[in-house]
């Protein structure tokens, strides 16, 4: 036998001669123990209105449109003086979710760095996304385990951009905390 071996071998064999010696001198104790769960709601985000950057003419300059979380506009370069057009219905606007979930539960937003926009071959790139989730994107359902959530960001327009109806997605992610 190896020596770790003989060391348990005789540990074994010490034990049961002094169980044998002292019978009933080992005490036993119980105790009882406590289990919890806590089962929350799935995490459930429901669209309630996209991101829009309304109609506008085409700039010579290229520039940018940003819509805020609020719904604020502005623009630099070329759109800075292109905001200025009637806007149909809908106009210009943040997309807006509606997150459902566990009353007071913890979240986190992550927002994609850019998307694109098209019509046809033409292009136009999503930057700067935003939300208004609170501090690096944390924010807190309510009582009722909802809150909505504003996303706004930045258009990317070139100079004399090709006219028509651009569309496209983006993906934002909400984690539980």
């Amino acid at each position: 036998m190896t020596g770790r071996r003989q060391n348990r071998a005789n540990l074994a064999l010490l034990g049961a001669v002094l169980c044998t010696l002292a019978p009933g001198a080992a005490l036993a104790a119980e105790a009882k123990g406590s289990a919890t769960a806590e089962v929350v709601a799935p995490a459930q985000i429901v669209p309630l209105a996209y991101l829009r950057f309304g109609a506008f003419t085409r700039p010579t300059t290229a520039g940018t449109e940003t819509v805020s979380t609020t719904g604020a506009v502005t623009g630099t370069g070329g759109m800075a003086s292109n905001l200025s057009l009637a806007q149909s219905s809908g106009g210009r606007g943040a997309a807006s979710f509606q997150l459902n979930g566990s009353a007071y539960r913890l979240f986190l937003v992550t927002l994609p760095g850019t998307t694109t926009i098209s019509s046809g071959a033409a292009t136009m790139q999503v930057s700067d996304f935003t939300s208004d989730a609170g501090t690096f994107g944390i924010g807190v359902l309510g009582a009722l385990g909802q809150d909505t959530l504003n996303v706004g960001g930045t258009l990317n327009v070139s100079a004399n951009q090709a006219p028509g109806n651009y569309s496209g997605t983006f993906t934002l992610t909400v984690y539980y905390l």
